[in-house]
């Protein structure tokens, strides 16, 4: 009886300092419902074409919507209505992860498999490639976190107002790399782990306005803010897990897709929830926005077999200005894409041959 007793306040007293020693889950932050509806069979491509695995989408100065994907036709153009322009990258990509369009027009892709960063005029002809870009079958071509002239699995790009341009690399490295406009090494700050200035799979990275720089810290589920130096000034955490972060300047707040609960945010730059859409599988995602000011944003989702869009409500369908999203998540095939959060009208999927 004895040892019994002993045993029953040894047991009370470790459980007394679990529960002391152990912090209690802050609660995750949310918002209200996005306005938006789907505009079904948006993307309108050939007979028999399909998107591969989509990762990335970006918008040009003429609302021109460009689609990145593992398919193989890597790199699709569509004006704002979804009528498919052209395509190009056939054969170029290792694996497709970031697009975005700098304010000259290129565009700039991140072959991830492929350690390279890679700068095209619209046409599609390379203009610039930073990384030594593997090809399979022969020796890897990685760099590490000291690098300069290499990266380890690279995610996305952002560009300065001066030309200067920052990758967050990436997968294997934890990172943010800053080159300058010719593509000339200037910087990097970041190593693996959990504390103020460390990364866990850099995912993605933006600048707002100020020339503050967000980096999506996706493992670690938070996103950090530096000076374009590196200095570390703060941090936004109980969000979600980033996947993809896009700022729009005209709302001067930031979109962000939580990969880990299916969902969009939009943000203030306090890193306070102004509003969430909820999106069945919406799991790797990158969110992007049109260049014209006037109108509300808009979310467009896609995914390994699907691709469609959603328009705000209070817009007619031939209006921009919108806010594009793109995810990675992989629907059975056949089956129907996860209806609109506010009116559940859903999108077809397209078979993937």
């Amino acid at each position: 009886m004895v040892y019994a007793n002993r045993a029953m306040k040894s047991l009370s007293l470790l459980f007394t300092m679990l529960v002391v020693l152990t912090p209690l889950s802050a609660e995750l932050k949310s918002g209200p419902l996005l306005p938006h509806q789907v505009v079904k069979n948006w993307a309108q491509l050939p007979k028999g074409w399909n998107f591969g695995e989509s990762s990335g989408v970006a918008v040009d100065r003429n609302d021109n919507v460009w689609v990145f994907n593992r398919g193989p036709h890597p790199v699709i153009e569509f004006d704002k209505n979804g009528k498919m322009l052209q395509s190009w990258g056939e054969n170029t990509f290792n694996s497709s992860h970031g697009i975005r369009v700098d304010a000259d027009g290129n565009i700039w892709t991140i072959d991830v498999k492929g350690h390279a960063v890679m700068k095209f005029d619209p046409a599609g002809r390379l203009q610039m490639i930073l990384g030594r870009q593997t090809v399979i079958g022969r020796p890897t071509t990685a760099g590490n976190d000291s690098s300069k002239d290499a990266f380890n699995e690279p995610t996305n790009i952002a560009f300065a107002k001066n030309g200067d341009f920052f990758v967050s690399d990436g997968y294997i490295n934890s990172r943010v790399v800053r080159f300058g406009p010719n593509g000339q090494y200037l910087a990097h700050w970041g190593r693996k782990g959990t504390g103020d200035g460390e990364f866990n799979l850099v995912h993605d990275v933006v600048l707002d306005k100020a020339g503050r720089v967000y980096v999506a810290d996706r493992t670690n589920e938070r996103v950090q803010i530096f000076n374009q130096d590196g200095k570390f000034l703060g941090k936004w955490t109980d969000i979600g897990a980033p996947w993809g972060l896009d700022y729009v300047a005209r709302e001067d707040a930031i979109y962000m897709c939580d990969g880990k609960n299916n969902r969009i945010l939009k943000l203030n730059l306090e890193g306070q929830v102004l509003g969430s859409a909820t999106l069945e599988s919406c799991r790797a995602s990158w969110i992007l926005r049109t260049a014209s000011p006037s109108t509300a944003p808009a979310l467009f989702t896609s995914s390994r077999s699907r691709i469609g869009a959603c328009r705000s409500s209070s817009h007619p369908p031939a209006q921009d200005g919108r806010t594009h999203l793109i995810n990675t998540a992989a629907p059975s095939l056949g089956s129907s894409s996860p209806g609109c959060t506010n009116c559940n009208r859903r999108v077809r999927c397209e078979v993937i041959l």
